[in-house]
C-alpha cells in the first residue's frame, strides 16, 4: 500500500473518487437481487408444478408475489431451461444448492454461493486426481457427490461413454488397458467439467431472466419505496469519478448519474429485447455474460485443469469484461489523490485481486456497513487478505475507516453544501 501516504504535496492534489459497490447496494434500494431471492423464485416455480400444493416453511415471498412469479412470462422459460418439471433432467445445480440449503439452512450472500461452488469443484478435482471414482462407479460417485436422484440421466454422451469405459477397464492389469483407462479418465474429467459448467451457465442465465424481468415487477409491487440514505453519498458524484460494480444491474448509473464511467466486472444484464427474443435459444442461454465463480489461491499453475472454467479470472477473460477500471486508476493516480468508497461489498477473499489493487492505489478508503453485526466480518475478511499488521497500520493511520450507513440518513436540517470526504 505504497500510495497510502499524506503530506503537503498530497494535500495540494485534486481528489477523484472510486465507488466500489456490491449487492448490498441494490438491497439498500429495496431490490430483490440476492441469491436467496432467486433460489426461492425457482422453488416457488418447482412447487407450482406439483399436483398438490405444499405449504412453505418460510415467507420469503408474499402470496401476491408468488402469484406474480408463477404467472410471469419469463417463468415458463426458467421452468423449461432448468427442467423443473422433469426430475431425471433437472438442472444439476438446482439439486446441489437445494441440498446445501437444507444442510446449512440458509445461504446468506452470493459470496457464500461462490464458496459452495468452490468447495464442490475442488472436492471433485481432488477425487479425480486420486481417482476415487475408479474404485467404485463413476456415475454413482457423481450422483452421490451432487446428491441427485437415482433417476437422473441428463449426462452428455462423452460423460456416459467414458464412465462406462472406466468401469469396464478398471479390473484390467495389462499396460495397454491401463493406458486406455488413463485416456478414459481424462475424457471423463473434461466432459465432467464442461457438463457442470454448461449447467451453471443455464442456471446463471435463468438468474439473468429473474433480474431482468421478474425482480423489477416484484419491486414495483411494493406499496412504499424504502428510504435510501445513498442520496447523500452520491450527491456530488461526477463524470470525473468512476464506478466499479460487482453487481449485474445498473442501479447506480440509472438512479444517480448515467454518464458516470463504470465497469461491471462480473458482467451486466443484456438488453430486455435480446433476452425476450432469444430466451429459448440454447446458444444464447450459454452465452450469458454474468460471472459466477471463485478465486483460487493455488500456485500450481503449471498444470491447468478443465475446472478452470469455474475460476473468476478465466471467466473475465472469456467474457471480456474489460480493463477500463485498471486504466482509469493507473491514469488518475499519477496526478490525483484516489478516494475509494466501498458500499455493499463484503470485501471477501473471493475478490482479493481487485481489493489488493484498490487498497494499494488509494489514499483514503471508507467502508460503509449497514448493521453493527456486519463490521466484524468486514474486518476479518480484510485480515485474511492483508494480515493483522497491515490492516491495523492503515486503520490506525486513518487511511482506512469503517462508517455506519446511519451517518448518511438526512437530519432535520441537513447542511446545504455537505460534501462527504
Amino acid at each position: 500500500m505504497s500510495n497510502l501516504d499524506t503530506g503537503k504535496e498530497c494535500l495540494a492534489l485534486e481528489t477523484r473518487t472510486l465507488f466500489m459497490i456490491g449487492n448490498g447496494f441494490d438491497l439498500a434500494h429495496g431490490l430483490r437481487t440476492s441469491y436467496m431471492d432467486f433460489f426461492y423464485c425457482v422453488q416457488t416455480l418447482a412447487l407450482s408444478l406439483l399436483p398438490e400444493p405444499i405449504l412453505l416453511s418460510h415467507s420469503h415471498f408474499t402470496y401476491r408475489e408468488r402469484t406474480q412469479i408463477q404467472r410471469h412470462f419469463a417463468s415458463k422459460g426458467i421452468i423449461k431451461i432448468l427442467n423443473l418439471d422433469n426430475p431425471s433432467k433437472k438442472n444439476i445445480w438446482c439439486t446441489y444448492f437445494e441440498r446445501v440449503l437444507n444442510d446449512k439452512q440458509r445461504i446468506e450472500t452470493w459470496i457464500d454461493l461462490e464458496k459452495e461452488i468452490q468447495f464442490l469443484i475442488q472436492k471433485m478435482e481432488l477425487d479425480v486426481k486420486n481417482q476415487i471414482f475408479v474404485k467404485t462407479d463413476p456415475i454413482q460417485w457423481f450422483k452421490s457427490t451432487m446428491n441427485c436422484s437415482g433417476s437422473f440421466n441428463n449426462y452428455p454422451k462423452d460423460f456416459s461413454t467414458s464412465a462406462k469405459q472406466i468401469k469396464c477397464k478398471v479390473s484390467e492389469v495389462n499396460s495397454i488397458y491401463r493406458e486406455n483407462l488413463a485416456l478414459s479418465i481424462s475424457i471423463f474429467h473434461e466432459s465432467l467439467a464442461l457438463f457442470l459448467y454448461e449447467e451453471l451457465l443455464r442456471y446463471t442465465f435463468c438468474f439473468e431472466l429473474y433480474l431482468a424481468f421478474i425482480m423489477p415487477d416484484l419491486f414495483s409491487s411494493n406499496r412504499t419505496l424504502p428510504s435510501c440514505p445513498l442520496n447523500a453519498l452520491f450527491r456530488n458524484i461526477s463524470e470525473k469519478d468512476f464506478l466499479l460494480s460487482f453487481n449485474y444491474t445498473t442501479t447506480a448509473q440509472d438512479r444517480y448519474n448515467n454518464a458516470l464511467p463504470a465497469q461491471y466486472i462480473h458482467g451486466r444484464l443484456r438488453k430486455y429485447s435480446d433476452l425476450s427474443q432469444h430466451i429459448n435459444d440454447p446458444d444464447f442461454q450459454l452465452s450469458t455474460p454474468l460471472i459466477i465463480g471463485f478465486h483460487s489461491s493455488s500456485v500450481a499453475d503449471a498444470d491447468p485443469t478443465p475446472f478452470l472454467y469455474f475460476e473468476k479470472f478465466f471467466q473475465r477473460i472469456l467474457r471480456n469484461t474489460g480493463d477500463d477500471f485498471y486504466k482509469w486508476v493507473n491514469t488518475i493516480t499519477k496526478d490525483h489523490l484516489l478516494k475509494t468508497i466501498v458500499y455493499g461489498h463484503s470485501l471477501d477473499i473471493t475478490d482479493q485481486d481487485f481489493i489488493r489493487f484498490i487498497f494499494e492505489k488509494s489514499h483514503f478508503i471508507k467502508v460503509y456497513y449497514h448493521q453493527a453485526n456486519v463490521l466484524p466480518a468486514l474486518i476479518t475478511n480484510l485480515v485474511s487478505i492483508f494480515g493483522r499488521e497491515e490492516v491495523n497500520r492503515i486503520h490506525s493511520q486513518g487511511k482506512l475507516s469503517f462508517i455506519s450507513t446511519d451517518t448518511l440518513i438526512p437530519r432535520e436540517k441537513p447542511e446545504a453544501n455537505y460534501v462527504f470526504m
